[in-house]
């Protein structure tokens, strides 16, 4: 049961507004119908030459356009101008009365004409559009959610547009002071039109909006402060309406056009704008008997465009509240189209038909074209109404195809689908909403356990009774399930679809409820078989995809994890060789050297990028340095190691003593691949060398020198 809410100030204002402005209406429409005279022609007020003007007549002495100066010899001037025809509401049918039209000196006598039902009908009619923007007005306020300023925002403008069309109806008249509270309206309406269509569907520049709606508001209270005071000029409410108007479709235009604009609130302005063109365009349809010469009043098309006023309420109240009508959305949806196109259709059937009979002078040929024309009609109407219908979806959801052309997609793509997300955005996008069904789900089978592709409009809780019903739910399988057949948890099954893989029952497709009439017919059972059958293999094939991605995912973590060791083991040993202090080499089996660390650089003297690329055989000094070098070069085309010492000069010229020692580098077959190499400086060992035999052969020299005098003393002893 719904919660009983309590009534703020905010719902008793509308409340006191939706009372007061049926109660104006009943007034002025008793006052239009009963108390108001029917004198045989429609006027209105003029003020230059002062008088009635003339826009309908069915008096034989009046004619249209021609202006009434005086009525029983009284200037208009003189009379009330609330109440111009002042006097004749005490006359009755066949009672006489005289006018005097401008520019004639002797008054014209006219006779009161029998009220007829049909003319207190026509009156009631012109002001029953009232009805339509008041219980537009009323249900927002009873009904609507949320109950936000926009909410109230919409129902003061319907109920407002309710009292303008009210007020405005009988205006001409001067019926009860209609033409000052017309223009308070107008003064009212123009900022909650402005507002409104800022608020909705999205607030636009809420900080700069809160300004300029604060403003207007202001201009407002000044303005209907000037009116009660009297000082106002009379074209300042009509164009201050007039400016409203603009300004809202300016606010239209820009919200449509903008890019900052989301697709959702795009999409209700779009449903604004089609019921304003689809409100007014009878109505501008109903002008071409006028600009041909024909008088509007006796003709159908101007009743007709009538009942194309609910069309602006109907879509003012969907675009803003789609969102928020629950199941209720897809039945506006349908009868915003069915009857915007019964009203254009019919109305364009009465105007051809009117136009026909404008160029036809037998009546036999009238009677052939009204039949023709009919059948022609009624023929086309079916077709016509489904290209209406995918408008208004166009409108309303921004679809493009029809089911027949979504399923031809559907079929079509079906090879390039290899994830579950791209099959189930597919399905749950596309394929269902085309058929417009609300309610389904997809289940796959592995023995005994069960896996759920999608689910939607349901609730997905029921998985493992799904192993339990299988068999009672494979029994009705591909054909309609009326509502009720059905017990528990799955009640909302209409239809069931088996999924079939080489004849094996691999899954299940269960639908539920559809729109509108909740029934599927054999048509798009045989559709919805057929794509079972095609979704069938696609997911053995996401199967075997996700298996595949998996495998490789699997390896690509295993490759990285690997790199990542080799790159770790690399740094460190090139951080060993960059930092050794001694030599070291690669060379391939030519002796053409690969790899030279830094402490190689220093030893030779040359760069390490120098050092690349060059053969091992240009390590010599002097003819004795390539001597000892021939015994490496021995060794390396032996594919053998070597040990021994070398001579190398640097590019200044220095020569230093190296010890070098290589070991040949084996592949897996035991092939020598290269050589590896390590040099030792030992320039330093070398001198160290040279200066101890140097001080052993002094000291020798020393010591032998005075062993031999001795020995030569004691011989001459």
């Amino acid at each position: 049961m719904r919660k009983k809410r309590n009534l703020n100030l905010i719902d008793w204002a509308l409340i006191v507004t939706s009372v007061l402005t049926f109660g104006i209406y009943v007034v002025y429409t008793y006052t239009f119908i009963f108390a108001t005279p029917y004198l045989g022609f429609d006027y209105t007020r003029e003020s230059d030459p002062a008088g009635l003007k003339i826009i309908a007549s069915s008096q034989e002495n009046l004619s249209l356009d021609q202006i009434i100066v005086a009525i029983n010899g009284m200037a208009i001037t003189d009379l009330p101008p609330a109440d111009p025809i002042y006097g004749l509401t005490t006359l009755s049918p066949g009672d006489h009365f005289f006018v005097t039209l401008s520019g004639e000196a002797d008054p014209v006598q006219l006779t009161m004409p029998d009220v007829r039902f049909t003319d207190q009908f026509e009156r009631g009619l012109s002001l029953a559009t009232f009805l339509v923007f008041w219980i537009a007005g009323t249900a927002a306020y009873i009904f609507l959610q949320p109950r936000d300023t926009g909410w109230v925002l919409l129902v003061l403008f319907m109920h407002l547009i309710a009292l303008f069309l009210v007020v405005g109806g009988v205006s001409s008249l001067g019926i009860l002071s209609s033409r000052q509270i017309l223009r308070v309206v107008s003064i009212i309406l123009g900022p909650v039109m402005v507002h409104l269509h800022w608020r909705v569907p999205s607030f636009l520049a809420p900080r700069q909006g809160k300004r300029v709606i604060g403003a207007l508001y202001i201009l407002t209270a000044v303005l209907l402060l000037l009116e009660f005071t009297g000082i106002i000029p009379l074209l300042v409410p009509p164009l201050l309406l007039l400016s409203s108007v603009l300004a809202t479709v300016a606010i239209l235009a820009y919200r449509y056009y903008s890019r900052h604009t989301s697709p959702s609130d795009r999409i209700a302005v779009r449903l604004m704008i089609a019921g304003i063109m689809l409100a007014l365009g009878p109505g501008i349809i109903s002008t071409v008997p006028v600009l041909l010469g024909q008088s509007p009043g006796s003709l159908t098309t101007v009743q007709i465009s009538l009942f194309a006023t609910p069309i602006l309420p109907l879509f003012y109240i969907y675009a803003i509240y789609k969102r928020h009508l629950g199941k209720l959305e897809f039945r506006t949806n349908r009868l915003l189209s069915t009857y915007s196109f019964l009203v254009f259709y019919t109305l364009i059937l009465v105007t051809v038909i009117w136009a026909g009979h404008q160029l036809i002078e037998s009546i036999a040929a009238k009677n052939a074209f009204l039949i023709l024309t009919t059948i022609i009609f009624v023929l086309a109407s079916p077709s016509l109404n489904n290209q209406s219908q995918r408008l208004i979806n166009r409108l309303a959801y921004g679809s493009q195809h029809n089911p027949d052309e979504i399923i031809r997609l559907f079929a079509n793509r079906i090879p390039s689908i290899l994830k579950r997300d791209a099959l189930y955005e597919l399905l749950t996008s596309q394929i269902t909403p085309a058929l417009l069904i609300r309610q389904s789900a997809l289940y796959l089978f592995d023995g005994n356990q069960i896996h759920l592709v999608y689910a939607e409009g349901i609730d997905a809780s029921i998985d493992q009774q799904i192993i339990k019903h299988r068999q009672n739910l494979l029994a009705h399988s591909n054909r309609y399930v009326p509502p009720q057949s059905n017990d528990g948890a799955f009640a909302w099954v209409r239809l069931t679809i088996p999924l079939i893989l080489r004849n094996d029952i691999i899954g299940i497709w269960l639908f539920g409820r559809r729109d509108p009439d909740d029934f599927y017919p054999q048509n798009d059972i045989d559709l919805l078989y057929t794509l079972a059958n095609q979704i069938a293999p696609v997911i053995e094939n996401i199967t075997l995809y996700e298996e595949l991605q998996h495998q490789r995912d699997t390896l690509a973590d295993q490759v990285q994890e690997r790199t990542i060791e080799l790159r770790t083991e690399r740094d460190r040993t090139q951080a060993i060789l960059d930092n050794a202090g001694e030599g070291i080499f690669f060379a391939d089996t030519a002796g053409t050297i690969l790899y030279a660390n830094m402490a190689l650089a220093s030893i030779s003297g040359h760069e390490t990028s120098t050092l690349l690329g060059q053969p091992l055989s240009s390590w010599h000094a002097t003819v004795e340095s390539a001597e000892m070098l021939q015994p490496l070069l021995e060794a390396i085309a032996a594919g053998n190691g070597w040990n021994g010492q070398l001579l190398l000069q640097q590019p200044g010229g220095h020569q230093v003593d190296v010890s070098l020692s290589t070991s040949p580098i084996r592949d897996e077959h035991g092939q020598t691949s290269g050589f590896v190499g390590v040099v030792s400086d030992i320039s330093q060992a070398k001198e160290i060398d040279r200066l101890k035999t140097n001080i052993i052969s002094n000291v020798s020299h020393e010591l032998k020198t005075p062993l031999t005098n001795i020995r030569l003393y004691l011989e001459l002893l």
